[in-house]
């Protein structure tokens, strides 16, 4: 009775990992093929692999200028540095530096996408139309 639960278990296991690297692998005949069962297996056995990827790497920053009118003073302040460093300071109980610096990054990452939306409407079909007399003149 020991071996035949042992041999359950195992078998259990290794199905269950082999439909796991099957749903997870790379588009691949088996996995297109597979696709419309998919629904039942991230049902079921849903599984977040972020806990597993390398932490993001960026060195965004925010600044403040304040300019004094009066004596045409100009002082800068980065912000999310000395945050980044509270929040090292004050682990694990660092909830309110934790929410500052999410909500700041968040800002600072919108802002940098919305920048790169912007450029990539600007400048593409600038380049197009560059494009499109090059290849006229030729």
């Amino acid at each position: 009775m020991y071996k035949l639960a042992n041999y359950t278990v195992i078998f259990i296991f290794s199905i269950y990992w082999s439909i796991t690297l099957v749903f997870i692998s790379p588009n691949n005949y088996i996995n297109i093929s597979l696709l419309e069962y998919s629904y039942i297996f991230e049902t079921f056995f849903y599984q977040k692999w972020a806990f597993f990827s390398p932490p993001p790497s960026s060195n965004d920053r925010l600044y403040y200028v304040f300019v004094n009118k009066v004596t045409k003073e100009e002082r800068v302040f980065e912000v999310i540095e000395p945050i980044t460093k509270l929040k090292s300071q004050k682990a694990p109980f660092n909830t309110e530096e934790d929410i500052l610096d999410y909500v700041l990054s968040n800002t600072v990452n919108t802002i940098r996408d919305e920048i790169v939306n912007i450029n990539e409407i600007i400048i593409m079909p600038t380049a197009q139309a560059n494009a499109g007399t090059i290849f006229r003149q030729s």
